[in-house]
Protein backbone atom coordinates (compact mmCIF):
# COMPACT_ATOMS: atom_id res chain seq x y z
CA UNK A 1 0.00 0.00 0.00
CA UNK A 2 1.18 3.52 -0.70
CA UNK A 3 0.19 6.93 0.51
CA UNK A 4 0.12 8.85 3.74
CA UNK A 5 0.04 6.83 6.95
CA UNK A 6 -1.97 7.70 10.05
CA UNK A 7 -1.40 5.72 13.26
CA UNK A 8 -4.36 5.41 15.65
CA UNK A 9 -4.35 4.33 19.28
CA UNK A 10 -7.49 2.92 20.89
CA UNK A 11 -8.98 0.82 23.65
CA UNK A 12 -7.56 -2.73 23.30
CA UNK A 13 -9.42 -4.70 20.62
CA UNK A 14 -11.56 -1.74 19.56
CA UNK A 15 -9.79 -1.32 16.22
CA UNK A 16 -9.18 -5.04 15.88
CA UNK A 17 -12.95 -5.42 15.75
CA UNK A 18 -12.82 -3.94 12.25
CA UNK A 19 -10.98 -6.98 10.85
CA UNK A 20 -11.52 -9.60 13.56
CA UNK A 21 -13.91 -11.83 11.63
CA UNK A 22 -11.48 -12.09 8.71
CA UNK A 23 -8.45 -13.24 10.71
CA UNK A 24 -7.88 -16.69 12.30
CA UNK A 25 -8.63 -15.67 15.94
CA UNK A 26 -12.09 -14.53 14.89
CA UNK A 27 -12.87 -17.92 13.36
CA UNK A 28 -11.43 -20.19 16.08
CA UNK A 29 -14.63 -20.38 18.13
CA UNK A 30 -16.38 -22.91 15.88
CA UNK A 31 -14.66 -26.07 17.12
CA UNK A 32 -15.02 -25.12 20.79
CA UNK A 33 -18.65 -24.18 20.27
CA UNK A 34 -19.29 -27.68 18.96
CA UNK A 35 -17.61 -29.15 22.04
CA UNK A 36 -19.75 -26.93 24.26
CA UNK A 37 -22.91 -28.14 22.52
CA UNK A 38 -21.84 -31.73 23.18
CA UNK A 39 -21.61 -30.89 26.88
CA UNK A 40 -24.99 -29.14 26.85
CA UNK A 41 -26.61 -32.16 25.23
CA UNK A 42 -25.58 -34.30 28.21
CA UNK A 43 -27.12 -31.95 30.77
CA UNK A 44 -30.80 -31.07 30.95
CA UNK A 45 -32.26 -27.59 31.22
CA UNK A 46 -29.51 -25.53 29.60
CA UNK A 47 -31.51 -22.53 28.48
CA UNK A 48 -29.65 -19.36 29.53
CA UNK A 49 -26.00 -18.73 28.62
CA UNK A 50 -23.45 -15.95 29.07
CA UNK A 51 -20.74 -15.69 26.42
CA UNK A 52 -17.72 -13.99 28.00
CA UNK A 53 -15.19 -12.08 25.88
CA UNK A 54 -17.69 -12.55 23.08
CA UNK A 55 -15.75 -10.45 20.55
CA UNK A 56 -17.84 -9.68 17.50
CA UNK A 57 -20.55 -12.03 18.74
CA UNK A 58 -20.20 -14.96 16.33
CA UNK A 59 -20.73 -17.66 18.97
CA UNK A 60 -23.36 -15.57 20.78
CA UNK A 61 -25.39 -15.20 17.60
CA UNK A 62 -25.05 -18.90 16.76
CA UNK A 63 -26.31 -19.90 20.21
CA UNK A 64 -29.18 -17.42 19.93
CA UNK A 65 -30.17 -18.94 16.58
CA UNK A 66 -30.31 -22.35 18.28
CA UNK A 67 -32.90 -21.05 20.73
CA UNK A 68 -30.76 -20.30 23.76
CA UNK A 69 -31.24 -17.13 25.77
CA UNK A 70 -27.78 -15.58 25.40
CA UNK A 71 -25.95 -12.54 26.72
CA UNK A 72 -22.60 -11.56 25.21
CA UNK A 73 -20.11 -9.57 27.28
CA UNK A 74 -16.86 -7.99 26.11
CA UNK A 75 -14.50 -5.37 27.48
CA UNK A 76 -14.19 -3.64 24.09
CA UNK A 77 -16.98 -1.25 23.03
CA UNK A 78 -15.80 -1.68 19.43
CA UNK A 79 -16.34 -5.44 19.61
CA UNK A 80 -19.78 -5.00 21.15
CA UNK A 81 -20.79 -2.48 18.46
CA UNK A 82 -19.71 -4.96 15.76
CA UNK A 83 -21.60 -7.78 17.52
CA UNK A 84 -24.81 -5.78 17.65
CA UNK A 85 -24.60 -4.97 13.95
CA UNK A 86 -24.00 -8.64 13.09
CA UNK A 87 -26.89 -9.79 15.27
CA UNK A 88 -29.27 -7.30 13.64
CA UNK A 89 -28.17 -8.41 10.17
CA UNK A 90 -28.71 -12.04 11.17
CA UNK A 91 -32.18 -11.36 12.56
CA UNK A 92 -31.16 -12.42 16.08
CA UNK A 93 -31.58 -10.46 19.30
CA UNK A 94 -29.13 -11.61 21.98
CA UNK A 95 -28.25 -9.07 24.63
CA UNK A 96 -24.79 -7.50 24.36
CA UNK A 97 -23.04 -5.52 27.11
CA UNK A 98 -19.65 -3.92 27.63
CA UNK A 99 -18.25 -5.54 30.77
CA UNK A 100 -15.09 -7.03 32.28
CA UNK A 101 -15.20 -10.82 32.50
CA UNK A 102 -13.16 -10.68 35.72
CA UNK A 103 -15.72 -8.62 37.63
CA UNK A 104 -19.06 -8.91 35.84
CA UNK A 105 -22.29 -9.46 37.75
CA UNK A 106 -25.71 -10.56 36.52
CA UNK A 107 -29.16 -9.73 37.83
CA UNK A 108 -30.19 -13.39 37.48
CA UNK A 109 -28.15 -16.59 37.48
CA UNK A 110 -27.71 -18.56 34.25
CA UNK A 111 -27.40 -22.22 33.28
CA UNK A 112 -24.05 -21.99 31.51
CA UNK A 113 -21.08 -19.68 30.94
CA UNK A 114 -18.85 -20.04 27.89
CA UNK A 115 -15.57 -18.28 27.13
CA UNK A 116 -14.12 -19.04 23.70
CA UNK A 117 -11.15 -17.92 21.60
CA UNK A 118 -8.51 -18.58 24.33
CA UNK A 119 -9.74 -15.46 26.16
CA UNK A 120 -8.84 -17.09 29.50
CA UNK A 121 -5.17 -16.98 28.47
CA UNK A 122 -5.41 -13.19 28.80
CA UNK A 123 -5.75 -13.63 32.56
CA UNK A 124 -2.11 -12.86 33.31
CA UNK A 125 -2.12 -12.79 37.11
CA UNK A 126 -3.45 -15.30 39.63
CA UNK A 127 -5.67 -12.63 41.15
CA UNK A 128 -7.28 -12.07 37.73
CA UNK A 129 -7.85 -15.78 37.21
CA UNK A 130 -9.39 -16.21 40.65
CA UNK A 131 -11.55 -13.09 40.24
CA UNK A 132 -12.78 -14.47 36.91
CA UNK A 133 -13.70 -17.84 38.40
CA UNK A 134 -15.48 -16.14 41.31
CA UNK A 135 -17.51 -14.02 38.90
CA UNK A 136 -18.39 -17.07 36.82
CA UNK A 137 -19.44 -19.03 39.90
CA UNK A 138 -21.58 -16.11 41.09
CA UNK A 139 -23.27 -15.97 37.67
CA UNK A 140 -24.09 -19.69 37.53
CA UNK A 141 -26.94 -21.49 39.21
CA UNK A 142 -25.87 -24.49 41.33
CA UNK A 143 -25.03 -27.26 38.87
CA UNK A 144 -24.45 -24.73 36.07
CA UNK A 145 -21.76 -25.38 33.48
CA UNK A 146 -18.57 -23.56 32.49
CA UNK A 147 -16.92 -24.25 29.12
CA UNK A 148 -13.74 -22.46 28.05
CA UNK A 149 -10.68 -23.11 25.89
CA UNK A 150 -7.02 -22.20 26.42
CA UNK A 151 -3.70 -22.39 24.65
CA UNK A 152 -1.17 -24.59 26.43
CA UNK A 153 2.51 -23.78 26.74
CA UNK A 154 3.08 -26.26 23.92
CA UNK A 155 0.74 -24.20 21.75
CA UNK A 156 2.40 -20.90 22.62
CA UNK A 157 5.81 -22.37 21.81
CA UNK A 158 4.54 -23.07 18.28
CA UNK A 159 3.91 -19.33 17.87
CA UNK A 160 7.22 -18.18 19.32
CA UNK A 161 9.21 -16.11 16.83
CA UNK A 162 6.55 -16.43 14.13
CA UNK A 163 5.19 -13.63 11.99
CA UNK A 164 1.79 -14.12 10.37
CA UNK A 165 0.67 -12.02 7.43
CA UNK A 166 -2.81 -11.86 5.93
CA UNK A 167 -3.95 -9.45 3.24
CA UNK A 168 -6.67 -8.95 0.69
CA UNK A 169 -8.19 -6.03 -1.19
CA UNK A 170 -9.70 -4.56 1.98
CA UNK A 171 -6.91 -4.75 4.55
CA UNK A 172 -3.49 -6.11 5.52
CA UNK A 173 -2.76 -7.78 8.87
CA UNK A 174 0.63 -8.57 10.41
CA UNK A 175 0.98 -10.48 13.68
CA UNK A 176 4.34 -10.98 15.45
CA UNK A 177 4.68 -13.36 18.41
CA UNK A 178 7.39 -13.56 21.07
CA UNK A 179 7.36 -16.00 24.02
CA UNK A 180 9.17 -15.24 27.28
CA UNK A 181 8.88 -18.13 29.73
CA UNK A 182 5.10 -18.76 29.80
CA UNK A 183 3.84 -15.40 28.49
CA UNK A 184 3.36 -14.67 24.81
CA UNK A 185 3.49 -11.08 23.54
CA UNK A 186 1.46 -10.58 20.37
CA UNK A 187 2.04 -7.42 18.35
CA UNK A 188 -0.74 -6.97 15.80
CA UNK A 189 -0.51 -4.31 13.09
CA UNK A 190 -3.14 -3.85 10.43
CA UNK A 191 -3.80 -1.38 7.65
CA UNK A 192 -7.19 -0.09 6.52
CA UNK A 193 -7.83 2.31 3.64
CA UNK A 194 -9.23 5.76 4.25
CA UNK A 195 -12.21 6.99 2.20
CA UNK A 196 -9.80 8.80 -0.11
CA UNK A 197 -7.17 6.34 -1.33
CA UNK A 198 -4.26 5.92 -1.49
CA UNK A 199 -4.18 7.13 2.12
CA UNK A 200 -4.54 4.49 4.82
CA UNK A 201 -4.66 4.08 8.57
CA UNK A 202 -2.17 1.91 10.43
CA UNK A 203 -3.56 0.43 13.63
CA UNK A 204 -1.42 -1.30 16.24
CA UNK A 205 -2.45 -3.38 19.24
CA UNK A 206 -0.40 -5.43 21.68
CA UNK A 207 -1.82 -8.14 23.88
CA UNK A 208 -0.50 -10.96 26.00
CA UNK A 209 -1.38 -14.59 26.76
CA UNK A 210 -0.19 -16.69 29.69
CA UNK A 211 -0.17 -20.49 29.56
CA UNK A 212 -1.35 -21.69 32.95
CA UNK A 213 -0.55 -25.40 33.62
CA UNK A 214 -3.57 -27.68 33.37
CA UNK A 215 -2.93 -28.91 36.91
CA UNK A 216 -3.21 -25.31 38.10
CA UNK A 217 -6.49 -24.88 36.23
CA UNK A 218 -7.87 -27.99 37.94
CA UNK A 219 -6.72 -26.79 41.35
CA UNK A 220 -8.13 -23.30 40.79
CA UNK A 221 -11.47 -24.67 39.62
CA UNK A 222 -11.74 -26.88 42.68
CA UNK A 223 -10.82 -24.06 45.05
CA UNK A 224 -13.40 -21.80 43.39
CA UNK A 225 -16.21 -24.30 43.96
CA UNK A 226 -16.28 -26.17 40.64
CA UNK A 227 -16.16 -29.83 39.75
CA UNK A 228 -13.95 -30.48 36.72
CA UNK A 229 -15.79 -32.54 34.10
CA UNK A 230 -13.73 -32.78 30.91
CA UNK A 231 -10.50 -31.63 29.32
CA UNK A 232 -10.47 -32.22 25.57
CA UNK A 233 -7.83 -31.72 22.92
CA UNK A 234 -8.23 -29.38 19.96
CA UNK A 235 -11.10 -30.41 17.63
CA UNK A 236 -11.52 -33.79 19.33
CA UNK A 237 -13.29 -35.59 22.12
CA UNK A 238 -10.02 -37.22 23.20
CA UNK A 239 -8.57 -36.31 26.61
CA UNK A 240 -6.42 -33.19 26.44
CA UNK A 241 -2.95 -32.85 27.95
CA UNK A 242 0.00 -30.46 28.08
CA UNK A 243 1.16 -32.06 24.81
CA UNK A 244 -1.86 -30.58 23.03
CA UNK A 245 -1.49 -27.09 21.60
CA UNK A 246 -5.01 -26.16 22.70
CA UNK A 247 -7.55 -27.68 25.09
CA UNK A 248 -11.18 -27.18 26.06
CA UNK A 249 -12.05 -27.40 29.77
CA UNK A 250 -15.52 -27.99 31.16
CA UNK A 251 -16.62 -27.75 34.78
CA UNK A 252 -19.79 -27.68 36.87
CA UNK A 253 -20.57 -25.40 39.78
CA UNK A 254 -20.90 -27.49 42.91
Amino acid sequence: MGGKETVLASVPYDRLALVYDAIPPGQAYQSVLQQALEVFSCHANIKSIVDLACGTGSATISLSAMGYQVTGLDLSPGMIDAARRKAQAAGEAPLFKVDDMRTFRLEESVDAVVCFGDAANHLLEEKDLRSWLFSVKTALRPGGLLVFDVNTLCGLKEWDGETYVLHNEDFAYICECVLLEDVMTVNATFFLPQPEPPHFYRHHETFWERAWPLAFWNQSLQEAGFEALHCWGWQTQDPGSERDRHVTITARRR
